[in-house]
């Protein structure tokens, strides 16, 4: 798994960081063009370049960056023995050269010719600290180099590209709260894992990495379509993929109140014990006719017969996989958290992990609330997330001005066992003869 991270191959889903920062997602094809830098690109020269490095978009050769260009060039204790910034202003005439002046330059030579001759034309770079003159070689570096650095599509980095570019699509997740639910949820290998959803199979893909192709995860959505954007960007190997199953939120949702019903009638059936035979045929009837209306109002919808064979394989699919306890629910929609938890929470095994993440506070409390009351979970909590990025540079380290202040709450809990749990098959219940037929 290790060399998937190591050289950009062809096919391969990549993040793109150009020298301004700006992020983008695409996916590597030879004689493509993509906007690489400041102009448009074949792709051809990023294929067998290692991951990680800056690269010199050129004419599009793609050369890799010498580490002399790249690292601090302000390393030195005494380099700013001596110098002040306190006389410096920041003026027109502080640059000798015009704006037309630098665009002709631009046309007829190369970029680091350009960036190195507005060096030479400032008046006051010569006098600048150290720290002031890499501050400004980079900024001009920034302007006039066109550079960008290729990073593998991890889900890491697609939660930066997704906060970034489109925050609303990943619901303002950052990455420091992702790997913090996957922390609190005990995702890990050979491990179950329940995940419901709206991140675009952000949360999804980062379960699937953690738990390394072994194990499994149920991605339960609450739309017309499973949304697994992210699992798709990562370039997961085939054993990883199998590991995943998909389910409409209508199938946990039957199964649960079939169990319901089906322990309804158990117990009732156990009550008349001492009843004549005729009585006992009767409630078995019912019992059967009763589990014959649901299966009828799953696939009532669809006449097609091919149709209703792809809900019934799929219907039983899902009943093969939700029958062991998971051991991991993670939940992170826009909508109600506290209903998604009460459908749910009975397929989560005792001392299983609930995590639940949500950009505002009060469905949370909602959530927690109905934990408490119901005994379903103990170690409720609900908590904020503060995150602050720091320069560590030599001589220079401390925090960012600019920070992002908000990613949402995460409700956290610790499932207790509960005589409601879903367990298939249910213990002195014998199965229906239709899915003994299709289970064959």
């Amino acid at each position: 798994d290790k060399d998937l991270y190591q050289t950009i191959r062809e096919g391969a889903k990549v993040v793109v960081v150009g020298n301004d920062d700006k992020r983008s997602l695409i996916r590597i094809k030879k004689g493509k063009r993509a906007k690489l830098g400041k102009g448009w690109n074949t792709m051809d020269g990023l294929i067998g370049k290692p991951y990680g490095v800056q690269l010199d978009v050129g004419r599009g050769d793609f050369d890799i960056v010498p580490d002399e260009e790249v690292k601090d060039p302000a390393t030195s204790q005494d380099s700013s023995k001596g110098k002040s910034n306190e006389k410096l202003y920041d003026r027109q005439d502080n640059q000798k050269f015009t704006h037309e002046e630098i665009t002709k330059m631009q046309q007829s030579m190369t970029e680091k010719e350009v960036m190195n001759r507005v060096v030479a034309g400032s008046a006051t770079f010569n006098t600048k600290t150290e720290f002031s003159k890499a501050k400004y070689l980079k900024r001009k570096k920034k302007r006039h180099l066109s550079r960008l650095t290729v990073l593998p599509a991890t889900p890491f980095n697609i939660c930066e590209t997704y906060l970034k570019n489109e925050p609303k699509k990943s619901m303002y997740l950052r990455p420091d709260v992702l790997s913090y639910i996957l922390t609190a949820a005990n995702v890990r290998a050979h491990g179950r894992t329940l995940v419901c959803e709206s991140t675009h199979g952000l949360i999804t893909a980062a379960a699937m990495e953690r738990q390394g192709g072994f194990g499994r995860v149920i991605y339960i959505y609450v739309s017309n379509r499973p949304h697994t954007e992210a699992v798709g960007s990562c370039n997961f190997p085939e054993r990883y993929h199998k590991t995943l199953w998909s389910f409409p939120w209508a199938l946990p949702l039957s199964f649960n109140r079939e169990r319901l019903k089906i322990l309804a009638e158990m117990r009732a059936k156990a009550q008349q014990q001492n009843a004549e035979n005729a009585d006992e045929k009767k409630t078995e009837s019912t019992v059967q006719a009763k589990q014959d209306d649901n299966n009828q109002d799953t696939t009532s919808e669809k006449r097609d017969p091919v149709e209703e064979e792809k809900t019934r394989k799929l219907y039983l699919r899902a009943k093969e996989q939700m029958a062991e306890m998971a051991s991991s629910l993670i939940i992170a929609t826009r909508n109600c958290p506290r209903s998604i938890l009460k459908e749910l929470c009975p397929y989560l095994a005792g001392s299983g992990c609930i995590v639940v993440y949500s950009e505002h506070l009060s469905p949370l409390k909602e959530a927690a609330d109905w934990l408490k009351k119901t005994a379903t979970a103990t170690n409720v909590n609900i908590c904020d997330n503060w995150f602050r990025e720091y320069q560590i540079l030599p001589q220079r380290t401390h925090p960012m001005m600019n920070m992002n202040g908000f990613s949402g709450y995460l409700l956290t809990a610790i499932k207790l066992k509960h005589p409601n749990d879903c367990v298939w098959p249910i213990p002195g219940h014998t199965t229906s003869h239709k899915e003994a037929d299709a289970t064959e």
